[in-house]
């Protein structure tokens, strides 16, 4: 059975919002964190936000829904219009959904009580925010990538592939619902998830996992 093995980050008994987008990643991490609360080691509250982008996005929306009160967690749900914040404030798309995302989730948080909020990225992400870091140029803070606990931000997923993620939810027989704007090369993490980190595995087919080597050590060094 595939193995995913979740950071030891989080304290016993801690009380953790899971944000939950209906990816492959956030279902996930949300059974494995599922998994500790069945045997007492945390409490456990899902959290999702509809950035109100996709038209699919209440399909998201209704599939955690269903997911949560299937497997028995408490959800809190959000709603934004991104679209209408972007222009708003005038900035970008990715950013004002990353700002809109934030601090529903920190809202969340105060509401229920949570002591952390649990999001999933995983290693391919953490290689992914190394490239980024280096092409925008950055010293070891950039370079340090991701950190796995961040203030009330835990990363319990961090050291783990994406195909290592997809391998568990086969095994477990999990659905999940797959953002097709994923693929669109528009936002600049997605050009280096699309292009240039296929044309850096054909110099290292490791190339991830050195990517993720390399923020350690800066971390380290920072």
């Amino acid at each position: 059975m595939p193995v995913v093995a979740l950071l030891p980050i989080l304290k016993p008994g801690e009380h953790v919002l899971c944000a939950v987008s209906g990816g492959a990643d956030s279902v996930a991490l949300l059974l494995l964190l599922k998994d500790m609360a069945d045997r007492g080691q945390i409490r456990l509250t899902a959290a999702h936000f509809d950035h109100g982008i996709r038209a699919a996005s209440s399909e998201d929306a209704r599939f955690v829904r269903a997911l949560c009160e299937r497997i028995g967690v408490g959800l809190i749900e959000g709603h934004s219009d991104v679209p209408v914040l972007a222009r708003r404030d005038g900035v970008g798309m990715e950013t004002a959904a990353r700002n809109a995302r934030r601090d529903f989730l920190e809202s969340a948080r105060r509401e229920t009580g949570a002591d952390v909020i649990a999001t999933a990225h995983h290693a391919d992400d953490q290689a992914e925010t190394v490239l980024l870091h280096l092409l925008r140029g950055s010293g070891t803070g950039g370079l340090g990538g991701m950190k796995p606990r961040n203030g009330r931000i835990v990363r319990p997923l961090l050291q783990t592939t994406r195909a290592e993620i997809l391998a568990y939810l086969a095994e477990r027989n999990a659905s999940y619902c797959e953002d097709e704007t994923n693929a669109r090369n528009d936002a600049a993490r997605n050009r280096i998830r699309n292009e240039l980190l296929p044309i850096l595995t054909s110099y290292n087919p490791a190339i991830s996992e050195a990517l993720c080597r390399t923020a350690a050590l800066c971390a380290e060094d920072d």
